[in-house]
């Protein structure tokens, strides 16, 4: 989840995205995030989702991390809406640096 940053830590600039940017993400996954789903399970399911992904490594350090994490198997996928919706919040760019 970007080192934390779309969850719970303040914006600071993350690869090629300003901390502007990054805080425009963030306030997009909580936007599309609901009863149904955390933050951090609406940011590996959009992930998770997009057809070029085939797995997601994540980092936890906590038990509560954890088990958010594999609960998002069992939370809701996103909607086309909402999927379009976190596309649209910050322009993608692609990552040019070992390729």
């Amino acid at each position: 989840m970007a080192q934390g940053l779309l969850i719970d830590k303040p914006p600071k600039d993350y690869l090629q995205h300003t901390d502007i940017e990054v805080k425009k993400a963030a306030a997009a996954v909580s936007i599309v995030s609901n009863n149904l789903r955390s933050v951090t399970q609406t940011a590996l399911r959009f992930a998770l989702q997009q057809a070029a992904v085939t797995a997601a490594v994540v980092g936890v350090r906590t038990e509560t991390q954890l088990t958010d994490s594999l609960q998002t198997l069992a939370s809701p996928t996103l909607t086309q809406d909402e999927t379009n919706y976190l596309k649209n919040a910050v322009p993608a760019t692609v990552y040019e640096q070992h390729r």
